[in-house]
């Protein structure tokens, strides 16, 4: 018999990836009225992963795709429909991308307008290969939602993420939000392999979506739901293990931005964040920036907005700010002598360490949401247009 602290413990625990490709039966039951279209969509992804290159921590693509829909049925998803969507919300963009590498088309206009074109066809192409294992009704549900999820040739990241939010239709929108967060769940559980710029933007787009889906929660749900172990959303569920995941993201980072030189000023990077919480009120201010404070307090004002631009591809607005920041620290730590990779080493680290705390925030604070870093936002400042 298991206790009530083992079961509390499993509950609560942090996901790890699966490394193994799973069959048909371990997603349904040969008796659910999906499972015959869950089967044929598992093998059309699984056929597209197979012309895909390998994953860069050298497992087969279709690994992806299978812990997607695993995240969503450990989060308790049980609909057929919801799983096929987390199987299929790669196949148009990887089908796409395949197409532009084939015909070597160049990101320019006229290569854009016909990935477009080629993305419609295989939208039409993909209802026609699932028509004879569900209804009509389920086909426009099962397209509306990949196409909620496939971010379409030179859309910014912001400007995707906006579409999926942006859904009118209640329930799809809880699908295809559900199945984003069981996508970024895996791929920040994954970010060992990516490179030390990668890893800290990967972790931030997280920060992104999470805001907005607890926005969708704080609209949508009592907020007790926060409160409920186990919770009885399944968002809210996919939202605290997108959350933890994340957290550990940032926390590995800190963990390896520490060279024997920066060691000494860890203490006062985190007792100078926490000055800036408690002065603050509670990160209120981490979008903004303040020119004339001296104090270290200034390295985590703005640390929202400076990958804000890197997210909307002003790499110019980004490396300024970059450039900025170390520049003071190397006046504010001049007696250590940081050479270029100790002060690179430096804001890492205070990025990392402040963006765990807001996620940490956004996962305990029921009330919380990021302010001046939600889709309407945004959209209201004119850097994305719904």
């Amino acid at each position: 018999m298991v206790s009530k602290e083992l079961a509390l413990y499993r509950y609560v625990e942090h996901w790890k990836p699966e490394h193994r490709i799973l069959p048909v039966t371990f997603f349904l039951n040969k008796k659910d009225p999906y499972f015959k279209l869950f089967e044929k969509v598992y093998e059309i992804v699984q056929g597209q992963c197979s012309l895909s290159p390998i994953r860069k921590n050298g497992e087969p693509c279709f690994i992806h795709p299978i812990n997607v829909a695993v995240n969503l049925k450990r989060a308790g998803v049980t609909d057929g429909l919801t799983l096929c969507i987390g199987l299929l919300h790669d196949l148009v963009e990887d089908r796409v991308d395949a197409y532009q590498k084939k015909e070597g088309i160049k990101l320019e206009e006229d290569g854009v307008r016909c990935l477009r074109c080629y993305e419609k066809k295989m939208y039409l192409q993909f209802m026609d290969e699932i028509k004879e294992y569900c209804t009509i009704k389920d086909r426009e549900i099962l397209v509306k939602g990949i196409m909620a999820l496939t971010r379409t040739k030179r859309t910014f990241y912001y400007k995707s993420i906006a579409d999926l939010y942006n859904i009118k239709d209640l329930e799809i929108k809880k699908r295809v939000i559900q199945v984003k967060l069981a996508d970024r769940l895996h791929n920040i559980l994954c970010i060992d392999s990516f490179n030390e710029e990668q890893r800290i933007y990967e972790c931030f787009k997280n920060l992104f979506i999470l805001n907005n889906a607890k926005k969708f929660i704080l609209d949508n749900y009592p907020i007790d739901v926060f409160d409920q172990v186990p919770s009885s959303s399944i968002t809210t569920r996919l939202f605290k293990k997108c959350c933890k995941a994340t957290y550990d993201g940032f926390l590995r980072i800190c963990g390896t931005y520490v060279t024997e030189k920066t060691d000494d000023i860890r203490s006062m990077l985190q007792l100078a964040f926490r000055k800036f919480v408690f002065q603050k009120g509670g990160l209120w201010d981490i979008t903004k920036l303040n020119d004339t404070e001296i104090h270290p307090v200034r390295l985590f004002q703005g640390v929202i907005r400076k990958y804000d631009a890197r997210l909307l591809g002003n790499l110019e607005l980004f490396n300024e700010r970059e450039k900025n920041e170390k520049n003071y620290c190397r006046k504010f730590f001049a007696d250590y002598k940081f050479t270029e990779g100790d002060l690179r080493a430096v804001l890492y680290y205070k990025d990392a360490y402040a963006l765990k705390e807001v996620v940490a925030k956004l996962l305990y604070d029921p009330e919380y949401v990021l302010p001046g870093f939600l889709i309407t936002d945004l959209s209201k400042e004119g850097k994305i247009k719904v």
